[in-house]
């Protein structure tokens, strides 16, 4: 984490609500409360993903609209939307794909435990918000804290601690009145070797 920023950068150069006084970016933690704040956003789910009848299965990366792959087909991706990770042991495994976990539904994250997933919107989007948590592959989600942090480009933005309880899930939205977010990259916390996977994934300008 201590070299996060510096990494990112380098990466993404291929490539209730609380407001913090001298941030441009609101949070929220509530899905609902996000939605009446910046309704109408498209909402990237993965359960069109081929998972072969397997509980978990791996994907290249990056993962994006142009991917047409045996698990997700042509048009599988929305248009606006890459999923990366900073530092996967192989690119050609670098993402996860789960059936199972405390969401009930597909989720993507990142297959290399102590990696950080990255989505990146290279046009710009004034808000973003995704179901998460840090699980093993088939195990429960932990007790803990995902750290997430928003760029514009080459600035951070901001960050925030998202923290879930055991067994479960949370919402990390955030809105930016400033510069456009062009990626939000999310950290395990915790001492457990996990991996973070999201879903439902809320973007763009209102």
């Amino acid at each position: 984490m201590k070299s996060l920023s510096a990494v990112l950068i380098a990466s993404l150069a291929l490539t209730g609500s609380i407001q913090a006084k001298t941030s441009p970016l609101t949070f929220y933690a509530d899905r609902t409360r996000f939605d009446v704040a910046e309704p109408g956003l498209p909402v990237q789910s993965f359960t069109g993903a081929n998972m072969f009848g397997q509980p978990y299965v791996t994907q290249p990366s990056p993962l994006s609209a142009s991917t047409n792959d045996g698990v997700f087909a042509a048009g599988s991706i929305l248009p606006g939307l890459m999923i990366t990770t900073v530092h996967p042991g192989s690119k050609t495994t670098a993402l996860a794909v789960i059936s199972e976990g405390p969401l009930g539904t597909v989720s993507v994250g990142d297959n290399w435990f102590g990696d950080t997933l990255v989505l990146s919107f290279p046009s710009g989007v004034a808000a973003v918000g995704e179901n998460l948590f840090a699980n093993t592959a088939y195990g429960t989600s932990f007790a803990g804290t995902v750290t997430v942090q928003y760029y514009s480009g080459k600035k951070l933005l901001g960050s925030k601690k998202f923290t879930e309880a055991a067994g479960g899930y949370v919402f990390a939205g955030v809105s930016s009145s400033g510069a456009p977010i062009t990626a939000v990259a999310m950290s395990w916390d915790g001492n457990e070797d996990a991996s973070v996977f999201v879903s439902s994934i809320a973007f763009g300008t209102p």
